[in-house]
């Protein structure tokens, strides 16, 4: 795959920020479900967190994931506010309902404003766009414990 060449404001480069990145993670292999609409978000945590030996299911679209959330059984769900389709919380609502103790990582560009209260209703997580993928990647895997089903 090509490396894109976007740079955050900060000045990094996302290929920087995912190249050579390896973990030893203590909670195994994560099955994580991404949802992000903008596609260079998607390539650095799906690199970084295969990377670290996790198993990463992608999508762009909220109704997206909601159909993969009936589908399939996650660790962890890592997902963008703003969604085409189903937003983030309806995200949020239908992971929970099907497995009430998921961690969840909020991650956006638009901040927590309006949104603190459920934000802190549903114990969310949030991280602000733009973030350093090493810090997600270790959120996550320190979000990470045996579930019960």
């Amino acid at each position: 795959m090509e490396v894109p060449a976007h740079k955050y404001s900060n000045g990094e480069r996302l290929s920087d920020l995912a190249s050579g990145i390896v973990f030893a993670s203590a909670c195994g292999n994560m099955r994580v479900l991404l949802v992000d609409d903008d596609p260079l978000v998607l390539w650095s945590l799906h690199q970084s967190l295969t990377a670290a030996g996790h198993v990463v299911t992608q999508t762009g679209s909220g109704n997206e994931a909601l159909s993969l959330l009936q589908a399939d059984s996650f660790d962890i769900v890592l997902t963008d506010l703003k969604l085409p389709g189903a937003d983030g919380f309806k995200v949020v609502e239908a992971s929970r309902t099907l497995s009430p103790n998921i961690p969840v990582i909020m991650i956006s560009a638009h901040g927590k404003g309006d949104f603190q209260e459920k934000i802190r209703t549903y114990g969310i997580h949030f991280i602000d766009k733009p973030f350093n993928v090493n810090e997600v990647v270790r959120l996550a895997e320190n979000l990470c414990h045996p579930r019960k089903t």
